[in-house]
């Protein structure tokens, strides 16, 4: 009789999780906090949501790619989800890049971006149970909602996740 896996921990994945991915990401949001919107700094403010959507593009490239050879687990899923959830407000054309040139390679880029996003995303909450290069740690996976922790595997936690990202698109 074979034993079950075992957890013995999640293994690191520097391509998706790593220092300078964060890092990259948590500077650039710093600066497109403390940036004001005004004319003057339009030129800057677009090439920092250009720079988040390079980086938002490859993150999500990434993670599929990843998912497809079975290399990424539900920690890293999860946590990609979340950082790619944060910036996809920055994916989403503004009102004044409508007006530009390549406004509409723009909005195929967004629309291409999204439907990509949203169909992973029901990919890891549909099979979050098996998901990835290490089902038998999925249980170790938590959400911690102020004191109280639930499991990334729950039937609730999918359930409420699936729904929300189905209608993610409609909402933007």
């Amino acid at each position: 009789m074979s034993d079950p896996k075992v957890c013995t921990g999640i293994m690191p994945n520097p391509d998706v999780a790593g220092l300078g991915i964060r890092l990259g990401f948590y500077i650039t949001c710093f600066f497109l906090t403390i940036i004001t919107r005004s004319p003057s700094t339009r030129a800057l403010t677009s090439s920092l949501l250009s720079n988040t959507r390079v980086y938002t593009s490859a993150l999500l490239l990434t993670a599929i790619i990843q998912t497809a050879q079975g290399q990424l687990t539900l920690y890293h899923a999860t946590l990609i989800l979340h950082m790619l959830m944060f910036f996809s407000y920055t994916v989403i054309p503004s009102p004044s890049e409508y007006y530009d040139k390549n406004s509409l390679r723009l909005l195929i880029y967004s629309a291409v971006l999204m439907i990509s996003f949203s169909a992973w995303s029901l990919h890891i909450w549909i099979t979050a149970s098996t998901f990835g290069s290490q089902p038998e740690c999925n249980h170790s996976t938590k959400y911690v909602l102020g004191w109280h922790s639930v499991l990334a595997t729950a039937r609730s936690t999918r359930l409420v996740w699936a729904t929300s990202l189905g209608a993610l698109p409609n909402i933007a």
